[in-house]
């Protein structure tokens, strides 16, 4: 007899169960959603130095006048891909295809409408001259109705390329998402270098460059959809369109950020304007097409929080969701802050890209921007992670306020007491004690629920009171070699047992398990870096069985020869399980029939597979 057996109770759980999974699939996940950042980031920095080296200080000052609106784009083009993802990642969580495929074609409708009016308002606005408010003489006038032409002309590739990355992200898509993004900034150097160089098209030259290579973006990333057979189809017949509504409800808290960013961008101009001079905004463009490179970082890894925390809450996995926020607020942290560092040492090399005169006061500007900037971004991906959860939950005070204040509030209020006392430099300092301040905010939105200042993670999350399963309910262990598989039926029964469970259940539980895991050990593990994490809960009459592992994916051959070995006796507990199955599908599940078992899904979500038993 197990001590678990004899005692009643279980041993203390391994602190490390679930971490390395998470930690690996979580850096995983990270280079490919920076892809999506990075593509627009590239594609200013390389405008920036065609713009400053090609055209002039005038081109800067448009690009630099354009940023506000390219932060409303993105804020539009955020909602959409926020609230899909959180709805995509809740039904992949809970096994809804239907659903899933519903979100996908709302989403894209949505995307679709939005870029014609916003095409359509850019063109007319830079036609009727609506832009002159942000220009101070003519010429830079000209210049930025020139710039606007030239943008509109790719808004519906750049939303709708948007949206196709975050769900081929989802799909597991990742080679095509890399491929798509590098088709966009090499077509985009060479369409600037045409278009500027050769053909002297000016400002709009640089624009319709980057307007072209976002059509390429997104027809790369179109065309896998059109040759191959995804998990998100589109769905017209039987589309529903409330929701829509859901997308928007969702979504909205994780743009509100960049959608406060433009009006933050318009008065912090202005400041730069009337305290410093143009000689400021050009600084400032250039230390932002700089550092839009290293932001692509946070950003990218705030897509992965919402991947990995709508999957984890879907499921109402409370320690998987622990998990993914340790990894997050320690190695995500420790990750950007050598980021920052490196960044703050190359500080000068970066402002040379844009300035070659020392004495310039422009370069010292951008020198310093470049030594504080960097450092914002710790504090970002905290504060990220946590908007991102309290969106997920719906908490919309929480989803709303943080946002705000992250977003312009106290950027605003800091520059506005600094900028006229010590230049640029006090805009940098402000955008430092925005991230501090928004992460007190978060821990004083965390003791209003638990009534004190948060002690610990746990505290700062707040969990709803319903949310998952107690800790005495669940049995999780990880499996590192092959010894460890003799003891999985031994643990699993004995946890049933424990937790009352009649036996004939707790026997063909704990085989099962056993058999799962050590098909999955023998077929699933080509290298000694797998990780596989076991879990058993019981859940009323229920017994839930979940196997998470980063092997290779199970095929449909595998899954041949588990149904029908030569050896009568390998395999036995998936076969006792899959015998009597009414319906087997590689990638949605198996549905039984009989009394041992009641449901089966197999998924490879977001690079892990996951395996899901109820008994």
């Amino acid at each position: 007899m197990s001590q678990l057996e004899r005692t009643g109770s279980r041993p203390a759980p391994e602190p490390s169960v679930g971490l390395k999974l998470v930690r690996r699939q979580y850096f995983q996940l990270i280079p490919y959603q920076v892809l999506l950042i990075v593509v627009n980031a590239i594609n200013g920095i390389v405008d920036g130095v065609v713009a400053s080296n090609l055209i002039g200080h005038t081109a800067m000052t448009a690009i630099g006048m354009f940023g506000p609106f390219n932060h409303l784009l993105y804020a539009v083009s955020m909602m959409l891909v926020s609230g899909a993802q959180i709805l995509c990642g809740r039904y992949m969580g809970k096994n809804q295809g239907k659903e899933m495929r519903n979100t996908f074609t709302v989403d894209l409708v949505l995307s679709v409408l939005i870029s014609v009016i916003t095409m359509a308002l850019m063109v007319a606005g830079a036609f009727l001259n609506w832009t002159r408010s942000f220009a101070s003489n003519e010429q830079e006038l000209a210049a930025l109705n020139s710039y606007f032409l030239g943008q509109a002309i790719g808004i519906p590739g750049l939303i709708l390329g948007q949206q196709l990355f975050a769900f081929l992200s989802m799909e597991n898509e990742t080679r095509r998402t890399m491929t798509a993004t590098l088709v966009c900034v090499f077509s985009n150097a060479l369409f600037d270098i045409l278009f500027v160089h050769v053909l002297h098209l000016g400002t709009f030259g640089l624009a319709l460059g980057t307007a072209c290579s976002v059509w390429f973006f997104f027809g790369t990333m179109a065309m896998w959809y059109i040759r191959h057979k995804p998990e998100m189809l589109l769905s017209p017949k039987d589309i529903n369109w409330n929701e829509a509504k859901n997308i928007v409800v969702l979504g909205y808290p994780g743009s509100i950020s960049r959608f406060m960013e433009m009006f933050r961008c318009m008065i912090v101009n202005s400041l730069i304007l009337r305290y410093v001079g143009s000689v400021g905004l050009s600084s400032f463009a250039a230390s932002n097409s700089v550092m839009a490179i290293f932001w692509s970082l946070p950003f990218g890894m705030m897509a992965v929080d919402r991947m990995l925390l709508s999957v984890s809450m879907g499921e109402e996995d409370r320690k998987g969701t622990l998990d993914i926020m340790h990894v997050i607020t320690r190695w995500g942290v420790l990750f950007i802050l050598c980021v920052a560092i490196v960044i703050c040492l190359l500080a000068e090399p970066f402002t040379r890209l844009f300035f070659q005169d020392p004495a310039d006061p422009v370069y010292g500007m951008t020198v310093m921007a470049l030594r504080i900037l960097p450092f914002c971004m710790v504090f970002s991906v905290v504060n990220q992670a946590f908007s991102v959860y309290a969106q997920i939950v719906q908490d919309k005070l929480y989803s709303t306020v943080l946002p705000v204040l992250n977003g312009a509030v106290h950027v605003v209020v800091f520059s506005f007491l600094l900028i006229p006392v010590i230049g640029m430099t006090g805009l940098y300092i402000a955008n430092i004690l925005n991230g501090a301040c928004c992460l007190l905010v978060v821990c004083l939105f965390s003791a209003r629920k638990i009534g004190h200042f948060p002690r610990n993670l746990e505290d700062l999350l707040a969990f709803p009171k319903d949310f998952g399963v107690s800790e005495d309910e669940y049995l999780e262990f990880s499996v590192h070699d092959e010894k460890d598989l003799s003891t999985i039926s031994q643990q699993v029964q004995a946890f049933c047992l424990s937790r009352g469970v009649e036996r004939r259940k707790a026997v063909f539980s704990g085989l099962a398990m056993e058999e799962m895991a050590a098909n999955i050990f023998a077929h699933g593990f080509t290298t000694a870096h797998h990780n596989m994490e076991i879990r058993v809960t019981h859940m009323g009459e229920d017994v839930l069985l979940r196997l998470r592992d980063n092997g290779a994916p199970f095929t449909s051959s595998e899954q041949v020869q588990i149904s029908s070995p030569e050896d009568g006796v390998k395999n036995v507990g998936l076969r006792i399980l899959m015998d009597s199955a009414k319906d087997f599908q590689y990638q949605i599940g198996i549905i039984l029939t009989d009394r041992i078992s009641r449901e089966a899904h197999y998924k490879n979500v977001l690079g892990l597979n996951v395996l899901m038993v109820r008994i």
